[in-house]
Formats: structure tokens, C-alpha cells, sequence
């Protein structure tokens, strides 16, 4: 599959007349809670020749291909994707930790993250996880039974929600990563590890009861994230790094 998808990049670059710098997958597979039919989410960051940018009107700074069985490729141009570094975008973060890259120029993942710790800033991506977070547990309030992959889609950024809370820091992509966090105990974790098992085994929409154990650590963190997440602080780098780094890869 890892060659399929480079195939279709490279396809993509010539037909765009685009430089990917960075290609690597997103979604479950990457947050480490996949399924046996999970799509492949592929994301990439590129560039366009100089002469792109230096126009009048603005142009299309993203790409989106029709999806292709489990293929799904989409992508930020290069000066889109700092602008949202300047907004405090979680997903860039997101993207640039991914565990599977399939395309890189040079160092540019290390770089970018370099570059851009400056503009992280804790309260926006506070609420960017755990409004996500309440959406998922609002949307499957009342059920005594939920598809398996709704726990993992509460869970993930409710953790990464309290990692802001506790740590000020850019929370890890990766589910077990997440649960290092002190405030999850060892039987909570194994309890959410054997989930991850089960998922890795079951199909998409695959229905379980709910666990006493995840539903208290789920309450938990929401009372953490409700008392902590209003007083989290708000950063700001400077743009001028950010041009610097555009002009830096853009030839």
C-alpha cells in the first residue's frame, strides 16, 4: 500500500505541477486505534514554483482527490499551511508527529515544528480537542451501547485536552502516548489498550457496552478540563519567521 500511495503522489505532482514536501498518514491508523477496513488518510504539505505565489489573485491552496477505495489524499499548499500555524492549528501539529511518513524533503517535518513551537498556543488548542471531545460524548449520550470506534473518538482528544491542561505542551498524536498522563491509572489503560486489540480486530461499526472504568475516567477528565481549561494562556510568535520559512522553500 506504502508504494501505491507514493505512486499517486508523484502522479498528483506532475499533474499539479506541485512539490510535496512532506506526506504522512493521518486518522486512526495513525492515532494507533485502527480497524481491519480503515481508511488510509493521507496528508501532504506542498509547494507550488515561485511564480504561484507572486500573483494578484489568490489561487487554490489546497488539494482534495476523489477518494479511491481506503485511499484518501489531501493536502495544505505551504503558505496555507503557515497560516494556520499562526492560528494555532492543532491538526498541523497533528500531521507533522505522524508516525508513518511516506515522503520527505530533507528535514522539513523538524524544521516546521522547530519553527512553529513559538506559536502554539494552549488555549486554542485546548478548545479545539475538548469541544470535539463533548461533541463525540454528547452525540452518544443515553446509549447503552456505542461502536467502538466513538470511545477512541471521545477519548483521544479528551486526553489531549488534559495533556494541554496539565502540561502547556503540544499533546502527543498517538493514543498511548496520551495515556502516559498521570491522571489516567494502570487499570484504565489496560482496560483502553485491550480496546485497541478488540478495534484492530473488528470492523468499523462494531458495537460494545459501555465500561464502567472508561466512562469514570471520561468524567474525570471533563471536570479536569473544566476547571483548568478557562485559565490556559494564549501564544504568539513572530511572522516574520514564518516568511522566512516560506521564502526558504519556495524556489
Amino acid at each position: 500500500m506504502e508504494t501505491q500511495i507514493i505512486e499517486k503522489i508523484r502522479r498528483i505532482e506532475d499533474r499539479l505541477k506541485i512539490k510535496v514536501l512532506y506526506a504522512c498518514e493521518s486518522g486512526s491508523r495513525a492515532w494507533g486505534f485502527p480497524s481491519p477496513n480503515s481508511d488510509y488518510d493521507v496528508r501532504c504539505i506542498y509547494v507550488h514554483p515561485l511564480n504561484w505565489y507572486v500573483s494578484v489573485l489568490d489561487k487554490k491552496d489546497h488539494l482534495e482527490e476523489p477518494i479511491s477505495g481506503d485511499l484518501d489524499i489531501s493536502g495544505w499548499d505551504l503558505r496555507k499551511t503557515l497560516g494556520l500555524i499562526n492560528k494555532s492549528n492543532s491538526v498541523v501539529w497533528e500531521w507533522l508527529q505522524s508516525p508513518t511518513v511516506y515522503l520527505e524533503c530533507k528535514d522539513f517535518s523538524k524544521q516546521l515544528l522547530q519553527m512553529a513551537e513559538p506559536f502554539f498556543s494552549p488555549i486554542s488548542g485546548f478548545h479545539h480537542y475538548f469541544s470535539m471531545a463533548k461533541r463525540g460524548n454528547q452525540e452518544n449520550e443515553g446509549t447503552s451501547k456505542l461502536k467502538i470506534k466513538k470511545y477512541f473518538y471521545i477519548l483521544r482528544p479528551l486526553l489531549a485536552a488534559a495533556w494541554i491542561c496539565e502540561n502547556k505542551t503540544v499533546p502527543p498524536m498517538r493514543l498511548e502516548d496520551l495515556l502516559k498522563l498521570e491522571k489516567v491509572i494502570s487499570s484504565e489503560r489496560e482496560v483502553i489498550t485491550d480496546l485497541v486489540s478488540q478495534k484492530a480486530s473488528l470492523e468499523e461499526g462494531y458495537e460494545i457496552d459501555r465500561i464502567q472504568q472508561v466512562e469514570a475516567l471520561i468524567y474525570r477528565l471533563v471536570a479536569l478540563c473544566d476547571a483548568k481549561g478557562p485559565g490556559l494562556s494564549s501564544h504568539k510568535g513572530e511572522i516574520s519567521d514564518l516568511d522566512q520559512f516560506l521564502r526558504s522553500w519556495v524556489k
